[in-house]
């Protein structure tokens, strides 16, 4: 059992440092989302959903969409 919890330690510090600065940010649904998205490329958002195991509408709440220019957060919603 140590051996298992050393092995997903380690893993989890690997997926930590090939997101960078991004790590703080990004939730553990974001980056399930991400490596779907890297290993399939593009997909459909019901594609996604189905490699993910969870509904479209459950997918598209990943928010996947890649920061605004130089990596800066996209522009905050206007009023309604």
């Amino acid at each position: 059992m140590d051996a298992v919890l050393t092995a997903s330690r380690a893993l989890v510090a690997v997926a930590t440092m090939s997101l960078g600065a991004a790590a703080e940010d990004t939730t553990i649904a974001q980056y399930r989302a991400l490596v779907v998205l890297a290993s399939r490329g593009p997909q459909r958002m019901v594609d996604l959903a189905a490699a993910l195991a969870v509904t479209p509408s459950t997918a598209g709440g990943a928010d996947v969409r890649p920061a605004g220019p130089q990596g800066a957060d996209p522009p905050a919603p206007g009023p309604r």
